[in-house]
C-alpha cells in the first residue's frame, strides 16, 4: 500500500514538473547553444590571444629606449704602473729658446742637461659606477612592421570569422535536430489518426464477425496491423528521446527541464535565382570572407619579406653619466645620430630563398583559394538541384495523398456493403498513411534544406 502511495506522489510530481518544463523554440535553443558552446568559447580565446599578438607588433613602432646601470668593484692583473714621463730632450730645446730671447741681456740662464723622470699616478679606479641611457627609433624596419601588423589584424579578424562559422554549424547541427523531432511528432500525429481508423474498422469487424459474415482472421489481420503501428510508435518516440537528449547537451541542460515548441513547416518556393545566392555568398558567406582574408596576409607577408633587403637605419639619442670618471672616461657624455645597418654575402643569398618560399607559399594559398571556392559554389549548386527535387516530390505526395483518400473511401463504402475485404481496406488505409508520411518527410526535408542553404550563405532566401 505504501508503495503504490509513494509511487502516485511520484508520477504526480513528475507530472507537475513537466507541466513547469520551459517550452523553447528554434531560436532559443540556438541562443543557449551558442551561449554555453564549449567551441565558440574556444575559438573566441584564440581570438583574444591575436588581438594581443596584434598589440605587441603595434608598440614596435615607438623607439625602444634601454636603460642599464653598473656597479662594478674592479681588480687589476697585475697593477697598472704609474706613467713616467722623461723630460731630459725638451731641456736643450728650451735652452735654445732662452739663449735666443736673452740675447744681448747682461744675464743669462743655464738649464740642466738632464732631468730625473716624472711619474705620474693615472688615478684608474676601482670601481665603475655608471648610468646609460639609449633611446632608438627605427626607420626603414617601419614599413616591414607595419606589413606584419596589418597581417596580424586581418588574423585577428579571421579568428572572429572562425567562432562565426563556428555559431553557423552548430545552428546548422539544430535546424536539423529540431526539424527531426517536430518531424516525429507530426507522424506520430498520423499514427494516431491510423489508430483511430483501425478502431473505427475493428468495430465493423466484430460486427460482421457477430454476425457470421467473416470468420476471425478479419479480426486477427487488424490485431497484426494494430500491434504493427504500436512497434512504429514505439520507435519514433524512442528517436525523440534521443533527439531531445541531442539538444539537451547543445545546450548543457537537463532534458526534463525543457519542452520542444512545435514548428508547422511551411512550404514556399525560393524567390531568388541560383546565379544571385551565388553572388550573394561571394560577400556573405563566413568562409569566402575568411579566403579573401587569408590572400590578403599572403600579400602583406609578401611585402614584409622584401624588408630583408632594404637596408635597416634609424636614430638614435643617448646619455651616460660616469660616477667614476678618468683622463679618458669624463664623467658625462651625450650622444645623437644616424645609425645604419646592411648585412649581406652569405646572409643575402639565405634572405633571397626565404623570399622565394613566401612566393611559392603564397601561389599554393592562391590556388586552393580557387579550388575551395570552386567547392562551395558547387555545394550551393547542388542543394539548389535538392531542393528543386524536394519541391516536385512534395508535388507528387499531395496528388498521392488525394488518390489513396479517394482509394480509401471507396474501399471503405465497399466494406460496409462487404463487397471487399479486409486486406483490401487495410491496404487502402496503408497507401495513406504511407502517402501522408512521405509528404511530411519531404516537407521536413525541404524547410532543412532551405535553411542550410540560408545559413552556409549567409543570406535571405
Amino acid at each position: 500500500m505504501k508503495k503504490s502511495i509513494i509511487s502516485i506522489l511520484c508520477a504526480t510530481l513528475l507530472l507537475n514538473l513537466s507541466c513547469f518544463a520551459e517550452e523553447l523554440g528554434i531560436d532559443e535553443i540556438i541562443s543557449i547553444a551558442v551561449e554555453n558552446s564549449e567551441a565558440i568559447k574556444a575559438e573566441d580565446s584564440k581570438s583574444g590571444k591575436d588581438e594581443y599578438e596584434k598589440k605587441a607588433v603595434f608598440m614596435r613602432f615607438f623607439p625602444t629606449i634601454s636603460l642599464e646601470a653598473k656597479l662594478l668593484k674592479l681588480e687589476y692583473f697585475p697593477e697598472p704602473d704609474k706613467l713616467s714621463v722623461d723630460l731630459s730632450p725638451v731641456l736643450g730645446v728650451l735652452q735654445q729658446s732662452l739663449d735666443e730671447s736673452m740675447a744681448g741681456l747682461p744675464i743669462s740662464i743655464t738649464l740642466p742637461t738632464e732631468l730625473p723622470p716624472m711619474e705620474i699616478d693615472l688615478g684608474v679606479p676601482t670601481h665603475q659606477r655608471t648610468l646609460d641611457l639609449t633611446v632608438v627609433q627605427p626607420l626603414t624596419p617601419l614599413w616591414g612592421i607595419y606589413q606584419g601588423y596589418k597581417a596580424l589584424e586581418l588574423k585577428s579578424e579571421i579568428s572572429k570569422l572562425k567562432s562565426e562559422l563556428t555559431k553557423d554549424k552548430i545552428k546548422l547541427e539544430i535546424v536539423k535536430v529540431y526539424n527531426s523531432y517536430n518531424m516525429l511528432t507530426d507522424i506520430l500525429k498520423l499514427l494516431d489518426e491510423s489508430f483511430e481508423q483501425l478502431d473505427r474498422y475493428e468495430k465493423n469487424a466484430e460486427k460482421f464477425h457477430k454476425a457470421g459474415l467473416i470468420d476471425e482472421t478479419a479480426l486477427y489481420k487488424i490485431k497484426v496491423e494494430r500491434a504493427a503501428l504500436e512497434v512504429e510508435k514505439e520507435k519514433y518516440l524512442g528517436n525523440q528521446s534521443v533527439i531531445k537528449a541531442a539538444l539537451a547537451m547543445f545546450m548543457n541542460r537537463d532534458e526534463n527541464s525543457f519542452e520542444i515548441k512545435y514548428d508547422k513547416p511551411e512550404f514556399h518556393e525560393i524567390t531568388k535565382s541560383e546565379d544571385e545566392i551565388i553572388k550573394a555568398q561571394e560577400s556573405n558567406r563566413t568562409e569566402m570572407l575568411m579566403l579573401n582574408k587569408n590572400m590578403e596576409i599572403q600579400e602583406r607577408l609578401n611585402k614584409r619579406a622584401i624588408q630583408n633587403f632594404i637596408p635597416q637605419v634609424g636614430l638614435t639619442f643617448g646619455f651616460k653619466k660616469n660616477w667614476d670618471s678618468t683622463l679618458i672616461n669624463p664623467e658625462g657624455v651625450m650622444f645623437f645620430g644616424a645609425v645604419a645597418r646592411w648585412e649581406f654575402g652569405f646572409d643575402t643569398a639565405r634572405q633571397y630563398y626565404e623570399y622565394q618560399a613566401v612566393k611559392a607559399s603564397s601561389v599554393s594559398t592562391e590556388l586552393e583559394s580557387v579550388k575551395l571556392k570552386k567547392d562551395m559554389t558547387l555545394q550551393v549548386k547542388k542543394l539548389m538541384a535538392d531542393i528543386k527535387v524536394l519541391e516536385k516530390a512534395i508535388e507528387q505526395n499531395r496528388t498521392q495523398i488525394e488518390s489513396a483518400e479517394v482509394t480509401r473511401k471507396i474501399q471503405e463504402a465497399k466494406y460496409e456493403k462487404q463487397m471487399t475485404t479486409e486486406t483490401e481496406l487495410l491496404n487502402a488505409q496503408l497507401m495513406v498513411k504511407k502517402s501522408k508520411t512521405e509528404e511530411i518527410a519531404n516537407l521536413y526535408k525541404y524547410k532543412i534544406a532551405l535553411d542550410e542553404l540560408a545559413i552556409i550563405t549567409g543570406s535571405e532566401l
